[in-house]
């Protein structure tokens, strides 16, 4: 018995879901990926059309920005950075399966095989796109650019989802595949079973689906990433995050906005969200003039239910359990905060590829500027703006002021301008996030992130934030406070 899924919208699931090696569920039986078929037609890069009537693209990848394109270069066209990277990239039709068993009553769970995925945006010359500017942040929305969907084999021990898997590797004229790392007596026993079928000999493959929609792209400064967060956890929640707050907000099916992260510190770090319908359906748009809304849903999502980390009310769905172990909404907290509290600075306007990157960073020099003649420490206009309005909330007790935290020595290590001692928040006015250098503010990281595996929940406002927007901190505050409270 044998079963050919054929892709479907949206079509870069299929690249995993029925991926060679992989389970397939269907039916009532337990059916094993075993053939890919590669896209039909010939190609102007790479090695053409196959002996299969297959088609392959060799594709060069910048593992700084992230960018990948099918022309030959010796460093990337979008970061100048020297390309290490390339592969033979099949552009997948369809796959064919055969049956491997019954599914029993025992078994509980589907198994599935993890794979390691990778998004990239396809390199445009002379690339054009609308910036949205917001107060604290900077929009790109890239109509119908090219979007690569790629599937690098089996993800390794240890290994994120991001990063290069084992490879895999097809017959390019039969598409069989064959698994990696057979015991030697099951090695040769395949080879001569394909032997007896095709004289073709097997190449590494890296799974691909191309194609041009809308692309909203999210510059994040590394500041967020520093003092031992990984980049990987982060970026990995804010844009899962994301696209939950845009489904709820817009009232979208689950698939209908997919996202991905790539870049570097030296590089810089962006969110790219794009629709999974080929040519999109103008969500992004949407989405990209809505920035405060769309955050603001994002925000009760996350923090309008109680859980430790991730649950399956806001971050975790089915098709993102390779992810779960590092999904964690505390990562992004202030940084989802600062998003509600931005508008607008600007319309819309046309750029070329990649300024929005470059608005964020006037920002960040702008703001550094603003927060420098903010002083801070007891009885700052900054401390002052927040303790009145705590106290005209009517509801919480004033926190302890100055609170400082020493080690074990007696060293002092950082001190909190405000502090709920009983529920272990201690929440910082000076926004570390928008000033000072790179040393200051890994060290400001490290002690806040020394606080947080001690227990302790951060919170950091903006002084900007709170001289504009007082009431929106104390909202902050209480949700923390209540959520610790039900937590004691």
């Amino acid at each position: 018995m044998s079963d050919t899924p054929t892709l479907q919208r949206p079509a870069w699931i299929a690249l995993f879901e029925f991926a060679p090696g992989n389970l397939v569920y269907a039916n009532g039986h337990k059916l094993k990926s075993i053939r890919a078929f590669f896209e039909g037609g010939k190609t102007g890069g790479g090695s053409g059309e196959k002996a299969g009537g297959g088609r392959s693209q060799r594709h060069w990848f910048c593992n700084a920005c992230g960018t990948t394109t099918a022309e030959s270069f010796n460093a990337c066209p979008r970061c100048g950075k020297e390309l290490h990277q390339q592969a033979e990239v099949a552009l997948i039709v369809n796959f064919e399966a055969e049956e491997n068993t019954q599914i029993t009553a025992e078994e509980e769970a589907r198994q599935r095989v993890s794979f390691a995925r990778r998004e990239h945006l396809v390199h445009e010359v002379d690339g054009k796109c609308r910036v949205f500017p917001y107060e604290f942040a900077a929009l790109e929305l890239r109509p119908k650019c090219g979007v690569l969907v790629t599937n690098w084999g089996k993800r390794l021990r240890g290994q994120s989802d991001q990063q290069q898997g084992e490879g895999i590797h097809l017959c390019p004229a039969c598409g069989r595949h064959k698994p990696a790392s057979l015991p030697p007596k099951r090695d040769r026993k395949w080879d001569e079973d394909h032997a007896k079928m095709c004289n073709a000999h097997l190449e590494q493959f890296v799974l691909g689906y191309q194609f041009h929609a809308d692309a909203l792209i999210l510059p994040v400064d590394s500041s967020w990433m520093t003092g031992g967060v990984s980049p990987e956890a982060f970026l990995s929640t804010l844009g899962t995050a994301l696209v939950q707050g845009a489904v709820e907000l817009l009232e979208l099916e689950q698939d209908e906005i997919a996202h991905f992260h790539q870049g570097s510190a030296e590089s810089g770090w962006i969110i790219g969200l794009y629709e999974t319908a080929p040519g999109g359906a103008g969500y992004l748009e949407t989405l990209a003039g809505k920035l405060q809304p769309w955050a603001i849903e994002t925000e009760e999502l996350l923090f309008g239910h109680e859980c430790a980390g991730a649950c399956y009310r806001c971050l975790k769905t089915y098709r993102n359990q390779f992810r779960h172990r590092i999904l964690d909404k505390n990562l992004v907290r202030d940084f989802v905060f600062h998003l509600a509290c931005s508008v607008s600075t600007g319309s819309a306007r046309e750029e070329a590829v990649g300024t929005a990157a470059k608005v964020v960073a006037q920002q960040i020099e702008l703001f550094g500027k603003e927060q420098a003649g903010m002083t801070t420490g007891p009885q700052s206009p900054i401390e002052r703006n927040l303790i009145e309005a705590i106290r005209a909330h009517g509801r919480l007790p004033d926190p302890i002021c100055q609170r400082e935290f020493r080690n074990e020595a007696g060293q002092l290590i950082t001190v909190a301008d405000f502090a709920y001692e009983d529920r272990k928040i201690a929440i910082y006015c000076d926004g570390f996030a928008y000033h000072g250098n790179a040393e200051k503010l890994a060290g400001d990281a490290m002690k806040r992130n020394h606080l947080q595996s001690l227990g302790w929940t951060v919170l950091t406002f903006w002084g900007i934030t709170i001289l504009r927007y007082p009431e929106r901190c104390v909202a902050q505050i209480v949700r923390v406070l209540n959520q610790r409270s039900s937590q004691a």
